[in-house]
């Protein structure tokens, strides 16, 4: 070849390249700006200034009603806002988004899209940064929000590096029901996938450190508020606009951890809630005890969900949720002074002991009128009922789950001494020799029950025996009495080496060339099988899962909150557990103490505290 025919060539390719790139991009649009192979979750966790705006093109018809705001704003659950508002909400929270940001969100959303409410949040740190400059492909707003041109606009995703696209094309070969870092939204609500993050869990402060290190030895560095005037600018612009469309706006500041309010100076903090006061009236939730409690936060600025939860039902006097009760207050510039004033002086006080509880969980199997076996798993009837007894009279009151849930969800106290009773299988002696002393002493307890052996007392259709279970018609007789609650032990879950067809299930855990979505659909059909079995034999609505041997997963965990309705699961962990009011994660991946033939009840309960 010429060098002439070399240098065509070469040329060619060079001037090639863009072209592949941009086909590339255009195909794949990892960004999700031209439409193609949509995967709006994927293309949000890139961008979702500019995805989000693509997906409400798209799917506005859908909403009425939106949240503004960073990262935070997030935790502000859609489906509450939408239950006390009759509305249908869509989060359009962005990273690091600040108050021109937001403007230029609220301007575009009346412009284009039908709404009713506007949540406004207003964040502490939005008098820190302002503008500050959206020139990457990650943090870009849509041209269509900004003075970018669409030229501009679509020749930076059409060269971007095509790393975004072969990412999102192994990404869709990877993808799971269960939230990865590459796909972090919701695209329904808009928020955050916490499907993971709403099951962690979450018990006493110890172990809380070990997860989150980071509220050990808290990092406090200076924040300047430099753009305050810019900040009220845009929110004053927002007021104007929704009066000017006669949209309600809610305008909120969320809840911050304590320490990080250390990060700004009274003369900023004095500032900030001074002006924000006089340009409009808002929700602050700011300062609080819920401040002090770092198990209500992820870290310095995100919070749980049942934090914004508890937030709406405060906005909207829902006496029926717990909610601190110096958490939220409605602000105007009349009384704006006493909360400068609790914030500056730091004057909230707060004592663990007024929304935790320590609830230890006794775990039996069997009781025996005889001795008990080598198992472990068989405590005799003479000794269960000196145990009960031990209880009752040192003062020892058996709560329910309910109970917990009354705790967690209402605020409703415990009594001094709690404890919970619980019986794993649902033999028939749990009915024959247990019911009948927990009657006696007046103590309540729940049997987890096999689904698939209720009433047998062979093993499955092997013929074996096995130690026999009690039927429906005694599981009904014991709820009548008010003192025992069935709930689930799985169907056939439960299943047991050398007896069972192999491969063996571990307890609920998947096997490990099993497809998630194989999993999952097993898992949810055992799971609801169970459920209607009891509730249908029964009418006592099933809200636990004690997991088969303990065996348990994030994904297990996941299902059970997000598909099946389960408030509560058990394990067999042993310690006591740490119950929190408002924290319903609180009541995920219960610990249970084994409780055996010698044991001496109150020992084993003092050797975990």
């Amino acid at each position: 070849m010429s060098s002439k025919k070399w240098l065509i060539m070469f040329v060619f390719c060079i001037l090639l390249l863009p072209v592949i790139l941009m086909g590339i991009n255009f195909t794949v649009d990892p960004f999700g700006v031209f439409g193609n192979l949509k995967w709006y979750s994927f293309s949000e966790t890139l961008n979702p200034r500019v995805s989000k705006t693509e997906y409400l093109i798209e799917n506005a018809d859908k909403y009425d009603s939106y949240l503004v705001g960073c990262s935070s704003t997030s935790s502000y659950p859609v489906e509450d806002l939408n239950k006390y508002l009759n509305a249908n909400f869509y989060n359009t929270i962005s990273y690091g988004a600040d108050m021109f940001d937001a403007e230029q969100t609220v301007k575009w959303l009346i412009d284009n899209c039908t709404v009713k409410n506007i949540v406004l949040n207003v964040y502490i740190h939005n008098g820190v940064n302002y503008n500050d400059g959206e020139d990457s492909i990650l943090s870009m707003m849509h041209y269509k929000m900004s003075d970018r041109s669409a030229f501009d606009f679509y020749l930076k995703y059409l060269l971007a590096d095509p790393n975004y696209a072969l990412d999102k094309l192994e990404a869709l070969k990877n993808d799971t029901w269960a939230t990865q870092t590459f796909d972090v939204f919701n695209e329904e609500t808009g928020a955050y996938d916490k499907k993971i993050r709403d099951i962690e869990h979450i018990s006493d402060m110890e172990s809380y450190f070990t997860q989150y290190p980071v509220f050990t030895n808290y990092p406090v560095y200076e924040e300047k508020m430099k753009n305050i005037d810019n900040c009220m600018k845009s929110v004053k612009n927002i007021v104007e606009m929704c009066e000017n469309a006669n949209i309600k706006l809610y305008v909120v500041c969320s809840p911050i951890y304590s320490q990080y309010i250390d990060c700004f100076s009274n003369e900023d903090l004095t500032e900030f809630y001074t002006a924000l006061a006089n340009t409009t009236d808002f929700w602050d939730f700011s300062y609080s005890s819920v401040s002090y409690e770092p198990r209500y936060f992820y870290d310095e600025t995100h919070f749980r969900n049942d934090v914004g939860s508890m937030a709406i039902a405060r906005m909207f006097n829902d006496d029926s949720v717990y909610i601190p009760d110096d958490f939220g207050r409605y602000i105007t510039k009349d009384n704006v002074s006493s909360l400068i004033d609790d914030i500056v002086n730091r004057k909230v006080s707060f004592d663990v002991s007024d929304y935790t509880k320590e609830v230890p969980i006794l775990l039996y199997h069997s009781i025996t009128a005889g001795e008990p076996d080598n198992s472990g798993m068989t405590v005799s009837v003479k000794a269960f009922e000196n145990q009960i007894r031990t209880l009752y009279e040192n003062g020892y009151t058996a709560v329910t789950f309910n109970q917990l849930y009354d705790y967690v969800e209402k605020g409703i106290d415990l009594p001094e001494k709690p404890v919970l009773i619980t019986f794993d299988d649902g033999y028939l002696n749990n009915y024959e020799l247990a019911f009948p002393i927990l009657e006696k002493y007046n103590m309540n307890a729940t049997i987890f029950i096999i689904g698939v052996s209720v009433g047998k007392d062979t093993y499955k259709d092997t013929g074996k025996p096995m130690t026999e279970h009690f039927t429906m018609e005694q599981a009904n007789e014991m709820l009548n009495s008010g003192l025992i609650d069935i709930q689930s032990h799985t169907y056939d879950m439960h299943q047991v080496e050398n007896l069972d067809k192999a491969p063996v299930r571990q307890g609920v855990l998947k096997f490990d060339d099993e497809s998630e979505a194989d999993y999952i659909k097993f898992f949810c059909e055992d799971i609801t099988k169970s459920i209607e079995q009891i509730e249908n034999s029964t009418g006592n609505k099933v809200t636990v899962l004690s997991y088969p041997y303990g065996n348990h997963s994030d994904l297990s965990e996941a299902i059970c909150n997000d598909i099946l309705g389960i408030k509560s699961t058990v394990t067999t962990n042993q310690d006591y557990n740490t119950i929190i009011k408002g924290l319903n994660q609180s009541l995920y991946g219960l610990n249970r103490i084994y409780v055996v033939e010698d044991s001496n009840i109150i020992e084993l309960l003092q050797s975990y505290m």
